[in-house]
């Protein structure tokens, strides 16, 4: 990866800006010649992780639950699902915020009342009826642990729509938990939501820059965290899927768009092992042809023509580059 050429501070910064400092001092911890004062700040970040995720791994262990008490075998999303199910064979490693479940049709609003009956109060002052997750709940932990939130999901993603919600839990696998059974999303629908999270409006300039079509700008925007989940999956998990089933999922789902410009960057940044055919980047979002999208293609054209638009490039990696290592 090329870690030698960087400069520790600024490598450190990156790290922990995309909250990989755990899976990286895994990597890098037998590796000779590495700064101690990095090494001393990974191993440490390292084992706060390990320790804050076995408290989150309690926390969905009791929520789990409280949940089969009702009746639900809640499905395990994003990293909530890392937590009993690590590609890497490691739950310390993932960086967690919060624990999003997604429950039967019709039972939501029954697991939410049982979550708030139990201690846990709204942090959000919203709510919509059409939205794919109920407003956030919060519990406060002690010993310096950090606070328990929960988004109870009506659907698995931003977007998403009951017949999602359907077979995502019946494509899921049961499993086991202390006092309770959960379920487990297949690695197929492990991946769509991986790839869809990673480039959903909520990812801001990487979203934009994707469906501007700007390489450089996505690149520098990857949120690297998600992009190592798919990676791994996609090298470790290799033999529990089809990419021809995945394709056709993602075509259910209408994102096979956001599924190809995923994989491309994660074959292109981490040499994931993701044919052809998946890692694709197309010049433009098909349903974006928008005015501000054709002047801005006009705009880049004109500094093209003008020689200038690989020096801006090159000013942007440069600052980019300056923040990173003064954080």
């Amino acid at each position: 990866m090329g870690w030698q050429k960087r400069k520790p501070a600024a490598l450190l910064a990156v790290a922990r800006h995309w909250q990989v400092t755990p899976p990286l001092w895994r990597s890098l911890r037998a590796q000779s010649g590495l700064d101690p004062s990095l090494a001393h700040e990974l191993r440490q970040d390292y084992w706060e992780n390990v320790r804050a995720n076995a408290h989150w791994t309690r926390a969905a262990e009791e929520i789990v639950g409280r949940l089969n008490r009702l009746g639900v075998e809640p499905l395990l999303l994003k990293g909530a699902g890392q937590l009993f199910d690590p590609p890497g064979g490691h739950a310390g490693t993932r960086y967690l915020v919060d624990l999003d479940l997604l429950v039967p049709i019709g039972r939501d609003e029954a697991c939410q009342e049982a979550l708030i009956a139990a201690g846990f109060s709204a942090a959000e002052a919203w709510d919509s009826p059409g939205h794919h997750h109920w407003p956030k709940l919060r519990r406060s932990s002690e010993d310096g642990l950090p606070p328990v939130v929960v988004e109870i999901h009506r659907y698995p993603r931003f977007g998403g729509n009951l017949r999602e919600t359907r077979e995502f839990l019946a494509d899921s696998v049961a499993h086991a938990v202390p006092g309770g059974r959960c379920r487990l999303l297949s690695t197929t629908h492990r991946l769509l939501l991986n790839a869809v999270h990673a480039l959903g409006p909520c990812e801001g300039g990487l979203h934009w820059a994707v469906l501007r079509a700007e390489r450089h700008d996505a690149i520098e925007q990857v949120n690297l965290r998600q992009l190592l989940d798919f990676a791994e999956l996609a090298t470790l998990r290799h033999d529990s899927f089809r990419w021809p089933d995945l394709l056709a999922a993602a075509d259910r789902m209408g994102v096979r768009w956001d599924l190809q410009q995923w994989a491309y960057l994660a074959r292109t940044l981490m040499a994931s092992p993701v044919p052809p055919a998946v890692a694709r980047w197309y010049t433009a979002r098909p349903d974006w042809r928008t005015p501000r999208q054709l002047i801005f293609r006009a705009g880049r054209a004109g500094l093209r023509a003008c020689g200038l638009l690989t020096p801006l490039r090159r000013l942007r990696r440069e600052r980019t580059a300056r923040r990173a290592a003064n954080p």
